[in-house]
């Protein structure tokens, strides 16, 4: 099986694809993947972990689908290539004449009108409608510590997904905040669509330098943050963006949106889950 689902991405994906064999250590992941950070610096490419699953193969060949007016099977390498390109053209076209906060305030509104509205435009009691304790104070022990992704934590832990593979794919983005249009994974349930995310992608790159750096089937998104927040309020406000992007993260994830400030306060990365 998982031979099979190797084969069907590498036909898919118009990327290089670095097999991780056999992991059994978060290093085993998170050593190729410092490798071919340094080298997309030097080379050009983006690296992302990728946790292959036929869910995500699903995800991937139905926006491909609903964007061709095909079926799934009909989805290739080529398609994708045409896809990614007019998905950044289009957003390229966007920003002419206005703001990646802008864009992203849009697309932000269009996820939950309500909560965009309590945080932009301070409709309600603005931004201490999301906290229970607005005052309270912000602490992280792990400030500055390297990203160790979550497929890493469960290859050593023993809980990676029967039947998944993990690759890391070379991402050859004109700029990293793109990487959502190179790997078209939203766009069902409460799982933002692809322009969504490219939007608050480019928005959270601008600020804080984050992209993503990991795919965990269909379901997870993990953000490297190159810059991560260290001011408490803009780390309240940080939160209450991520709740609206995804909505999982207070209540499945996280018990508050205080844990969740808690936890994404001077921390360089960013984990997002979708049911």
């Amino acid at each position: 099986m998982a031979a099979g689902i190797y084969k069907k991405f590498v036909e898919l994906l118009p990327y290089p694809l670095r097999l991780i064999e056999n992991p059994t250590r978060t290093q085993d992941v998170m050593g190729p993947y410092r490798e071919l950070l340094s080298e997309g610096a030097r080379e050009g490419f983006t690296p992302v972990i990728l946790t292959l699953t036929e869910a995500l193969l699903e995800a991937m060949r139905m926006n491909l689908a609903d964007w061709a007016g095909c079926s799934q099977e009909q989805t290739d390498a080529c398609a994708l290539t045409a896809y990614t390109q007019q998905l950044v053209e289009k957003y390229r076209s966007a920003l002419r004449g206005t703001t990646t906060m802008d864009i992203a305030q849009q697309a932000f509104t269009g996820t939950h009108p309500a909560a965009a509205a309590a945080l932009f435009q301070g409709a309600g009691g603005g931004l201490a409608d999301f906290y229970d304790h607005p005052d309270f104070t912000l602490h992280n022990d792990s400030s500055g510590s390297e990203p160790v992704f979550l497929a890493a934590h469960q290859v050593e832990d023993g809980m990676a997904q029967p039947g998944s593979l993990i690759v890391i794919a070379k991402i050859p983005a004109q700029h990293p905040a793109d990487i959502p249009v190179y790997l078209p994974t939203g766009g069902w349930n409460n799982c933002p669509s692809t322009n969504t995310q490219l939007a608050i992608a480019h928005y959270w790159y601008e600020k804080y330098g984050a992209y993503i750096a990991a795919v965990g089937g269909d379901k997870e998104l993990e953000f490297n943050v190159t810059r991560p927040s260290t001011n408490p309020e803009d780390t309240k406000r940080l939160a209450a963006e991520q709740y609206i992007f995804c909505p999982e993260l207070v209540g499945p994830i996280c018990s508050s949106f205080e844990e969740l400030a808690q936890g994404i306060y001077r921390n360089r990365q960013w984990y997002f889950w979708w049911e």
